[in-house]
């Protein structure tokens, strides 16, 4: 195994392990910085692979963790020609578009992925660009409804909340009692906000994009905005204050005894569960759709997923290490040691991680709901329009029907030829 080290992406490149072994093939995986915990796991699953496949040399690149200077490495290589380009990358999902819109850089991969019946459809789904797979999702996470279920029972309720309105009623009945807020989100001019957004919509129906299409300015995504803001001004079930929390704050909000229900994503459970003050007090749902039985749930997807470079001279043994590291096996070990949830559905009846990391299954309700974000190479511009559109309509400065028609505009202009 060998590591090269980018700082910075200046050009400095640091080497560490085996040198070249002309005899066997190099796979050059490259991967975002991650913790040392999350290092010490992949080395010693790297180690493990090269173990079992002595065949294969596996060069580990580390990028730095923001994906803006990630792409602008993998400009420099697949374009400039500045680096070689790497056989394998893990990507953040929401920088999978920009290289799957690059004719040239990333490797058709469905007819290796015999299995993918075995992944959550979501995740799936959210590496599917213009019909044809081009990664593998490797963990995912996912937005989720946190609630307390100690002031359910207290009042009376044996359920979280399948619908807005349900989340209202059971919000209203345990407020006065317990005076505190009864639904926090990232209300902040954030990609969480408009995440926040995107599940609404979606849990009713809604869509914000087919294509280059803009559908949003439809009935469903009127009455989702204007949910938002009913939540705040008319049903006062959500504070004003939510509207400058980002995540974290909504998350040491709840955590505090604040309030009874958070939209927050699945990654902060574990340290959640593991809170000494809210041991048996938290429970997990998926978040409320508009009409139960009629309209469903959605999730919106976060997650890692893995590439082949299209011109990687050692696509099989590239594709090797992939199945390895997407295997049961390799996933159950990352949920363990760091914590990440995994792909793979049948992890999330895992009669093992049930009894010892019960919040696993809790969450699968919620995740075999996920959806992607539209999976575009504007995506980035879009977000920035429907961040302003939503803050507008959150502020009370327009309608979701004024807001929306602007908005509808805007992204029309982000689709043009530039």
């Amino acid at each position: 195994m060998k590591h090269i080290i980018l700082t910075a992406l200046l050009g400095l490149i640091f080497f560490s392990g085996c040198g070249k072994n002309p005899e066997k093939t190099n796979v050059v995986f490259s991967y975002g910085k991650v913790s040392a915990a999350e290092e010490r796991v992949l080395n010693d699953l790297i180690k493990e692979f090269e173990d079992k496949n002595p065949q294969i040399d596996v060069v580990l690149q580390e990028l730095p963790s923001n994906p803006t200077l990630q792409y602008k490495y993998y400009l420099e290589s697949f374009e400039q020609k500045l680096h070689e380009p790497p056989d394998i990358m893990c990507l953040d999902i929401m920088l999978f578009p920009q290289l799957a819109a690059k004719d040239g850089w990333l490797s058709f991969i469905e007819w290796y992925f015999k299995e993918k019946n075995k992944f959550l459809p979501g995740a799936v789904k959210g590496c599917i660009y213009q019909h044809g797979i081009y990664a593998i999702p490797w963990s995912v996470d996912g937005g989720v409804l946190y609630y307390r279920k100690d002031l359910l029972k207290k009042h009376g309720f044996s359920s979280p909340p399948k619908t807005f309105n349900e989340l209202i009623n059971q919000a209203n009945a345990i407020i006065p009692a317990e005076k505190c807020s009864g639904f926090i989100w990232p209300g902040k001019n954030s990609e969480d906000m408009v995440c926040t957004f995107l599940e609404f919509l979606w849990g009713n129906d809604g869509i914000l994009l087919a294509g280059s299409e803009v559908l949003v300015n439809s009935l469903w995504g009127r009455e989702a905005l204007q949910m938002m803001t009913d939540l705040i001004y008319k049903h006062g079930i959500s504070p004003q204050s939510v509207l400058a929390m980002d995540d974290t704050v909504a998350i040491n909000t709840f955590i505090s005894g604040n309030a009874v229900f958070l939209r927050g994503w699945s990654h902060s459970g574990q340290s959640m569960f593991s809170n000494p003050s809210l041991k048996d007090k938290i429970g997990i749902a998926p978040m409320p759709c508009f009409i139960d039985n009629e309209k469903k749930s959605a999730s919106c997807l976060q997650a890692e997923v893995l590439s082949i470079n299209k011109h990687s001279k050692c696509e099989k043994e590239a594709w090797l290490l992939i199945e390895f590291l997407t295997s049961e096996y390799v996933q159950k070990k990352r949920l363990i040691s760091i914590n990440k949830n995994p792909s793979r559905i049948g992890l999330y009846n895992d009669i093992q991680l049930q009894k010892n990391m019960p919040i696993i299954s809790e969450f699968y309700p919620a995740f075999i709901q996920f959806q992607p974000r539209p999976i575009t190479l504007h995506y980035p511009e879009i977000s920035l329009v429907m961040q302003g559109c939503i803050r507008d309509v959150l502020m009370q400065k327009s309608t979701p029907e004024e807001s929306f028609k602007k908005t509808t505009e805007d992204i029309g202009k982000v689709f043009l030829p530039q």
